[in-house]
């Protein structure tokens, strides 16, 4: 936990120190324009992650931390890649780590003119897991569907808060304990994660 704050913490020092000369220039060149969607994008964020599998009687549940990295090719597209790695409690002794990988489409609404820019996405998911239980070490993985939204709110063109939350749907396979495979049937795991950070959009248009 301490580790993940501490990642956080530095990532979303690093972002704001480098967008402050980009975002001061902006705001002086046109003050009407209120924010951006164009261009370069890289967000990071804390996550609080839920899991449910098939047939379980509870949700899973633990935080993490996500990055985002995107490229916009128009006011309103953009191409995306999502990485997240998260601690989940799922009941036993030890908690398990759970990482999603996402690629995908990204569209915004309303950018240049307001400061508020809403967006929604959708993907493709892979997803992978792992649980040390006594000497055994546990891994499954998966590949899904994911699709969500957010708020971008502007303080300024290039620098934004985020806030938002991305579901992802399809099966959990390829079961392996201490590497060796199990002959197990694939089910359904379905995950959501809430997101909150910050998002830089540091190339001028």
């Amino acid at each position: 936990m301490n580790t993940t704050r501490l990642a956080l913490g530095a990532a979303v020092c690093a972002v704001l120190v480098a967008a402050m000369p980009a975002t001061a220039t902006a705001q002086d060149a046109n003050p009407q324009v209120k924010s951006r969607s164009e261009g370069f994008f890289v967000g990071v964020a804390y996550e609080g992650n839920g899991v449910v599998f098939e047939d379980a009687d509870a949700t899973d549940t633990g935080p993490g931390v996500g990055v985002t990295v995107g490229y916009a090719f128009h006011p309103n597209f953009s191409a995306y890649a999502q990485f997240s790695s998260a601690s989940v409690d799922g009941g036993l002794d030890e908690n398990y780590g759970f990482a999603h990988f996402d690629v995908g489409t990204r569209v915004h609404f309303r950018a240049p003119a307001k400061t508020v820019v809403p967006y929604l996405q959708a993907g493709l998911s892979s997803r992978a897991f792992q649980q040390d239980v006594d000497t055994d070490e546990i891994k499954g993985s998966g590949v899904g569907f994911a699709f969500g939204g957010g708020i971008n709110a502007h303080f300024n063109p290039a620098l934004a808060f985020t806030a938002g939350v991305v579901w992802s749907i399809g099966n959990a396979g390829d079961f392996k304990v201490n590497g060796s495979k199990l002959d197990l049937d694939s089910v359904g795991m379905t995950t959501a994660r809430v997101q909150v950070g910050i998002v830089w959009f540091p190339q001028q248009k």
